[in-house]
């Protein structure tokens, strides 16, 4: 596999956004962004490329043009043993209430709650650390990770993670 290349953005030069895969020489066109006081740029080569970056590039991309912050959402999510379904409602990208449909979580524990964001970071991390597999399926119309899989590492037992969105409903 050829190196990757991809174009990065920050504000503070301390927290980078992948923006954009390229591949050497190619022109790429940032649009000014209004109400931005600094923007920096910068190039990052990923030797021998990564399977999963740019496809998640793309859908980051889509769900931030979309412009929703506000939605419901059933979702199931599991690692290891352990699954949680439920409806997560979320205003201003924030996790306002959950509510267990199904879960074989301890009566005494509550596991984490995610917004679309939170769930986009969960990927970041997991193709940053060069997670073993990751199966992802993105919504082709908001750009969310409708489902995912991911296997950390191949000789590993019971670190495997995922989730599905099944039904997604944005509040505007």
């Amino acid at each position: 596999m050829e190196d990757l290349w991809v174009l990065q953005g920050s504000s503070d030069m301390l927290t980078w956004q992948d923006i954009e895969p390229f591949e050497e020489n190619k022109t790429i066109k940032i649009p000014i962004q209004r109400g931005v006081r600094h923007q920096y740029f910068r190039a990052r080569q990923i030797k021998g490329g990564d399977p999963y970056l740019s496809d998640y590039i793309d859908a980051y991309a889509v769900w931030k043009e979309s412009g929703v912050d506000s939605y419901s959402m059933e979702i199931r999510h599991w690692s290891s043993w352990f699954f949680w379904h439920g409806n997560v409602t979320v205003r201003n990208n924030e996790v306002i209430s959950a509510e267990a449909i199904d879960t074989n979580f301890p009566d005494d524990f509550d596991p984490e709650h995610r917004t679309v964001d939170d769930w986009f970071g969960v990927l970041k991390r997991n193709i940053d650390n060069k997670a073993y597999r990751i199966d992802v399926t993105y919504d082709k119309t908001f750009g969310y990770p409708k489902t995912a899989f991911i296997d950390v590492e191949l000789w590993l037992a019971d670190e495997e993670q995922g989730w599905s969105i099944l039904k997604f409903l944005p509040m505007r």
